[in-house]
Order: structure tokens, then sequence, then C-alpha cells
């Protein structure tokens, strides 16, 4: 009876020593489970009010110079412009290199004035999402809902008087790197083949039905009213040409743009002028596709 009682209590002893050690192995295993979490925190989406960033003093201080300096430059042009004989053929070649240095001239001195205020906005996004494990921030204008507003943390570095750098360059690209934002640069794609030729078929339409109204109005004696309806009816035919001659090219833009977000195992794609900091550039791969660029290496 006393051996019995002894091998219960052994019996006992072994189980209470198993979920003892069980319990250790289920604690170990939730603390390493925690613990991943943590150093494998998911990137986070950030966004910029650009608006309000364009009320700080030095930009609101940079337009007041560009308004004056487009003012100056406006009084000397208009000047010369007055001294030319615009029936003149040589003058009017003359008044086009005018019109271009002054465009050129403004143009200089807006980025003069603006550009190193963009960089160091650039610059402040960077560090801000590189320390809050960003790896891409947009223009708030299209964020909808959630993501991390940076904005003020962005004003704050802007007003100090500290040199504003970039992150260095192996953060960034590290960063950007886990992305699963991509972007492409509408721009360039609208300067393709597809959409060149769309273009000139849509200025050849517009020429045949500009003629084709011109004898309209010719023959008969339009009432201001009748010159407004045809007015209304030739935009009407146009933007439905335009329409339909850039619907089909929409449609491969799109399905291309969704097989290079598939291929880069991307969740979303954005236009480049909403990107303010990090994703990932399609912009070549979108091209290269649209123009069949890789179907023809492939076939050598």
């Amino acid at each position: 009876m006393t051996e019995e009682k002894t091998g219960n209590k052994k019996i006992i002893f072994i189980i209470l020593a198993v979920v003892i050690i069980l319990g250790l192995i289920c604690a170990g295993f939730f603390f390493l489970r925690k613990s991943e979490e943590k150093t494998t925190e998911q990137p986070k989406v950030g966004f910029l009010d650009q608006d309000k960033i364009f009320k700080l003093e030095a930009f609101v201080n940079a337009d007041k110079k560009l308004k004056q300096v487009v003012k100056d430059k406006e009084t000397k042009f208009k000047k010369t412009v007055e001294s030319l004989d615009k029936n003149n053929p040589k003058d009017q070649e003359k008044l086009r290199e005018l019109y271009f240095t002054f465009q050129q001239q403004l143009n200089k001195e807006r980025s003069r004035l603006r550009l190193p205020l963009y960089k160091n906005v650039e610059a402040s996004v960077a560090q801000i999402a590189l320390k809050r494990n960003m790896n891409v921030v947009l223009d708030k204008n299209i964020v909808v809902c959630g993501g991390a507003d940076v904005t003020d943390e962005v004003i704050e570095i802007m007003k100090s008087k500290d040199k504003i750098e970039f992150p260095p360059e192996k953060d960034i690209d590290a960063s950007i790197a886990r992305s699963k934002v991509g972007y492409f640069d509408q721009m360039v794609i609208a300067k393709l083949p597809d959409f060149r030729k769309a273009q000139n078929e849509l200025d050849r339409y517009q020429q045949e039905l500009i003629k084709k109204y011109n004898k309209v109005a010719e023959k008969k004696k339009l009432t201001p009213e009748q010159q407004e309806q045809l007015k209304a009816s030739f935009f009407e035919q146009v933007e439905k040409y335009r329409a339909d001659l850039y619907a089909p090219i929409y449609r491969k833009v799109n399905r291309i743009v969704k097989d290079v977000a598939l291929e880069k195992n991307l969740n979303l794609v954005v236009n480049k002028e909403n990107v303010m900091y990090g994703g990932v550039n399609m912009t070549d791969e979108v091209a290269d596709k649209m123009v069949g660029k890789k179907k023809e290496e492939e076939k050598k």
C-alpha cells in the first residue's frame, strides 16, 4: 500500500514537472514571437500636407521675390515688344526669341528661389521617414484614410536654423527596397509612340472638322445663337473622338501597370507627382512594355 502511494506521488511529480516544462517552453515561444513581431514591424505609410508647407515664411518670401522679378522683367519685355513691328517678319522672329528668353529667365529665377526649399523639404521628409520606419510618404490630397501625418515634423525641421541634410543614401535605398507602393511618371508615358500617334490623329481630325464647319458658316448666315450651337457641336465631336481614340491606350497602360505591379509584388501604384518620398519607380518597366521592348529582346 505504501509502495503504491509512493508510486502515485512519483507519477504526480512527473506530470507536474512536464506541465511546468511545457509552460516554460510556451512562455519562451510567446516571448520570441513578441520579440520577432517587434523586430519585423511592418513599414508605415506617411503623408504630407503640401498646402501647409507652402505657407511657411521661407516659401512666402520666395514667392514675393519671384513676383517682383516677374513684374520687373515683364515691364522691360513690354517696352521692347512695343518698339517692334508685328507685321515685319524679322520683328516677328525677334519677338519669338524675346519671349523664349523671357521664359528661360523666369524659369531660372524660379529654380534659384524655390529649388533649395524643395530640397530641404525632401531631406526633412527623408529624415522623418527613416526615423518612423516609413518607406513611402504620399501627398495628403490622395490619402482618404489611414497613414501617418508627417507635416508638423517637417515644419519643425524647416523652421530650425540647422542645416538640413539627406540621410545616408544606403539607408534610403534599403528603406525603399521594402516598399509595397509603386509609382510611374505619366509625363514620360504620355510621350510614347501610342500617345503621339493618337495626338497626331486627333489634330488631323480637328483640322478636317474646322474646314467642314467653316464651309457651313460661309454658306449660311448664322445668328449668334446658331454660331454658339455650331461651336458647341464642334467641341462635342472633338471630345468624343478624343475619348474613343485614347480609351484603348489607357486600357493598355492600366493593364501593363497591373502586370508590372504584380511582378514587383506591389500593393498600390500612384502617379509620381503624388510621391513625396520612397516608393518603387516602375516607369521604365511600363514604358518598355508599352513599346514592346521586352518582347523584342526575347526574340533576339
